[in-house]
Order: C-alpha cells, then structure tokens, then sequence
C-alpha cells in the first residue's frame, strides 16, 4: 500500500501543478499551499 501512496502523491502534486499553469483554475491554488 505504501507504494500506491507514494505513487497517488507524485500524481497528485503533478495534477495540482497542471493546475496553477491552467487560469481556468485559480482554487487550485489553495491545494498546492496544502501540498507544500
């Protein structure tokens, strides 16, 4: 299980970093402060 996690994580950061480069998305910003 622990790989699948670290695995969701590196997706995860990769999507909410897609989504700050995206302006349709600007809430997003506020999951990258929690990603950090």
């Amino acid at each position: 299980p622990a790989n699948l996690i670290a695995k969701n994580h590196k997706r995860q950061r990769f999507l909410v970093s897609y989504s700050i480069q995206s302006p349709e998305t600007g809430g997003d910003l506020d999951l990258r402060r929690d990603q950090t």
